[in-house]
């Protein structure tokens, strides 16, 4: 008996160590358990090498499981948060926007003496004043810096950011000025008509009228010579009058708009081409039959505008590499209606038009060239025009003041001085000259510091 209980006790410590090293307890009060050994409630089971394996398995699916619900779960987290983020975001530009007064943007008004009856322009640091044929150049306190004597004739300034160019309509010289003296000179041109000027006045297109055809355009460089030799680009018109002229922010196109009346008189159409300047290939050639467009201008590099007193026309993707795939449309079309579109400016790529409404006041339009968006909102005076001042702002000015806009519609600023608008000229960085029955201004459009 004694020898049975050594063999039953060496028996259980074997079967209680294989126990221990393949397998595991299992709960209470269960039986079923294959080739186990019960020893009252306690199962103790001996588990295989392929049982184990599935065990593995499952554990490993279940903690794949796991991961890639953690994983769904933290990116929907972070997908929530930019949301959020993101409407925050416009919600406090809305915020600020709609908050913005005075405070952000002001006007200042420089009543300038001496200047009656003179065509006066401005930048930021000089004010050019041509008066009696003499061209008068004065610092911002209106002290005289230099003059220079023309002569007689009808002459135009046109401002940029550095000076100002000068010419007399039916002259055959263009001169440009900046505060210290002359810049450059083209001479031996044809009669001018008109004169269009590239950023910064880096290109210079003349309009003229010469004795083989009707119109003419030159298009020059100014930035290698004080006597402006080198011709980009020259197109003659010999049956079609031009009424205006564009070049591109960078100078790589140009734009002109033909001006065509019938046989009869009785009907006109216009045509809307424009250039690559590299190669003189044609962009794009548009007629507009029983419509005249006398306004053109570039909104961006690729982007066109012409515009008419019913219309206002988009040409998208001009470029040399996209000839015949030019995108066409009218992001304002007034129709029949007894309202027209009183002036249009390019600020960028903004698109910004004024449609005159029976009650006497205005509505603004604002099409984001990149957005592909218009955005529509009322002014409580008739827009005689627009000026731009650069930024996230445009100056809409009526006949008595200036109203200044962010293109949400909101006004930022207002001119708060009585004046009388009769002639408006643009000059650079925000500021205008503007000439009336109270005399000449200069208002100065600015952010506040």
């Amino acid at each position: 008996m004694r020898n049975l209980s050594i063999c039953a006790r060496v028996y259980c410590i074997s079967a209680f160590a294989v126990l221990k090293y393949n397998g595991s307890f299992s709960a209470k009060g269960k039986t079923n358990v294959a080739d186990g050994v019960q020893r009252g409630n306690e199962t103790r089971r001996i588990v295989t090498n392929k049982e184990r394996q599935r065990r593995l398995k499952a554990v490993k699916r279940k903690k794949m499981f796991l991961r890639t619900v953690f994983v769904l779960l933290g990116l929907a987290i972070v997908a929530g948060i930019a949301a959020l983020t993101v409407t925050l975001v416009k919600a406090v530009k809305r915020m600020s926007s709609s908050s913005r007064g005075a405070d952000k943007y002001y006007c200042s008004v420089f009543q300038l003496e001496n200047a009656e009856d003179g065509n006066v322009v401005c930048t930021e640091d000089e004010i050019f004043i041509f008066r009696s044929g003499v061209l008068t150049c004065a610092d911002a306190a209106g002290v005289t810096l230099w003059t220079e004597d023309f002569g007689e004739g009808i002459y135009e300034l046109e401002a940029f950011n550095g000076g100002v160019v000068v010419y007399a309509i039916g002259g055959k010289e263009i001169r440009c000025f900046s505060g210290s003296g002359l810049l450059w000179e083209r001479t031996g041109l044809e009669p001018i008509s008109f004169v269009v000027l590239g950023e910064n006045a880096s290109r210079c297109l003349v309009c003229t009228e010469p004795e083989d055809c009707l119109s003419k355009i030159v298009l020059f460089s100014t930035k290698n010579s004080k006597t402006a030799e080198e011709t980009l680009l020259e197109k003659k018109f010999r049956e079609n009058h031009l009424l205006s002229a564009a070049i591109s922010p960078a100078g790589k196109s140009i734009a002109v708009v033909e001006l065509r009346i019938s046989d009869t008189g009785e009907d006109a159409a216009t045509r809307v081409i424009a250039y690559n300047v590299a190669t003189g290939q044609t962009l794009v050639s548009k007629l507009f039959e029983n419509e005249v467009c006398p306004y053109c201008s570039f909104a961006g590099e690729t982007s066109l505008v012409a515009a008419g007193r019913k219309n206002v026309h988009l040409f998208e993707k001009l470029s040399k590499n996209n000839v015949g795939n030019v995108k066409y449309s009218k992001i304002v079309s007034i129709g029949d209606a007894g309202n027209d579109v009183i002036a249009v400016t390019t600020i960028d790529k903004k698109v910004v038009a004024a449609v005159g409404t029976a009650d006497g006041k205005s509505d603004v339009k604002v099409y984001d060239a990149d957005a592909g968006t218009t955005r529509s909102f009322p002014v409580p005076r008739a827009v005689k025009g627009f000026l731009g001042c650069g930024g996230d702002v445009f100056v809409c000015f009526t006949q008595t003041d200036f109203l200044v806009y962010d293109f949400d519609g909101n006004e930022v600023s207002s001119c708060e001085e009585k004046i009388d608008i009769d002639r408006v000229k643009a000059g650079s960085r925000g500021f205008f000259a503007v000439s009336g029955d109270y005399g000449t201004s200069i208002i100065n459009v600015k952010k506040a510091a």
